[in-house]
C-alpha cells in the first residue's frame, strides 16, 4: 500500500494522488504491507527430481523399506523330472537340491505255487500243481461241485469228500483247513479241527481221507 505523507491515508499501489486528499504521490515510494504469503526463502528446497525405487522422496537416507527394489528376482520353479524324485527349489537362487528318489509302491503279491505229492495209496508218485486257494475233493455233476483238485482217480474207495479240504496262502504263510470232511484231515498225522486254518510248510505230510500227501513249495 502507498501511505500519503500529507494525511496518512494508505493508498493502493501505483495511484498518482491521494485518494483523500488528492496530494502529488508520485515521488513517494510505495510501502509494501507484510503479508502471509511465504518469503521464497522460508520454503524448503524441494528436490523435483523422479525418485528412484527404493528411495525417500522426501530424502530420508534409508529409503521406504517396503518398496520394491530393481534387484529383485522372482522365486525359481523346476520342472521334477520323470525318474520320480523330489526337487527341493530355494526361492533366494537358482541353486537345486536333490532329494533320495522316492521308492516304487510295492505291488500286491502275486499268488504263490506249490506241489502235492501223493506217497501212499493212490498213483504213487503223482504230483498236483497248485495255486492258492486250491480246494481238495471231487467232482460231481449233479451238485455242480468241482474243487481245483480233483481226487477221484486217486480215492476209489471213497474216504474222500466232495469237499474236503483246502489249501490257501496269506502274504507268502500256507495254510490247511478241513471242510468239516466225513473222514477228517491230518498234518504230520495230526487230526485238524474242522473250519480251523493251520499253518503249512514245505515237507509236511498231509493225510486227506486215507490219501498220503506231501506238500512242497
Amino acid at each position: 500500500m502507498t501511505s500519503c505523507p500529507e494525511c496518512g491515508h494508505s493508498n493502493m499501489p501505483g495511484v498518482a494522488f491521494c485518494d483523500d486528499c488528492g496530494h502529488d504521490l508520485s515521488t513517494v515510494a510505495a510501502t509494501i504491507a507484510p503479508s502471509l504469503t511465504p518469503q521464497p526463502d522460508a520454503v524448503a528446497s524441494l528436490d523435483t527430481s523422479t525418485p528412484t525405487s527404493g528411495s525417500d522422496p522426501f530424502g530420508d537416507p534409508f529409503g521406504d523399506p517396503f518398496a520394491p527394489t530393481s534387484t529383485y528376482a522372482p522365486p525359481v520353479v523346476t520342472t521334477p523330472p520323470e525318474n520320480n524324485s523330489v526337487q527341493t527349489v530355494d526361492t533366494s537362487s537358482s541353486f537345486v537340491i536333490p532329494s533320495s528318489p522316492i521308492p516304487p509302491v510295492a505291488s500286491e503279491a502275486q499268488p504263490l505255487t506249490a506241489t502235492l505229492k501223493i506217497e501212499r495209496n493212490g498213483k504213487i508218485g503223482h504230483t498236483f500243481d497248485i495255486s492258492a486257494p486250491t480246494t481238495i475233493g471231487k467232482w460231481d455233476m449233479g451238485s455242480g461241485n468241482f474243487p481245483e483238485l480233483d481226487a477221484t482217480d486217486h480215492d476209489p474207495d471213497g474216504y474222500i469228500s466232495r469237499k474236503h479240504a483246502v489249501i490257501d496262502q496269506n502274504l507268502g504263510q500256507w495254510t490247511i483247513t478241513d471242510l468239516g470232511s466225513t473222514n477228517g484231515t491230518a498234518l504230520n498225522r495230526q487230526k485238524l479241527a474242522p473250519h480251523q486254518p493251520q499253518p503249512l510248510k514245505s515237507g509236511d505230510e498231509l493225510i486227506v481221507g486215507r490219501l498220503f500227501l506231501r506238500f512242497h513249495t
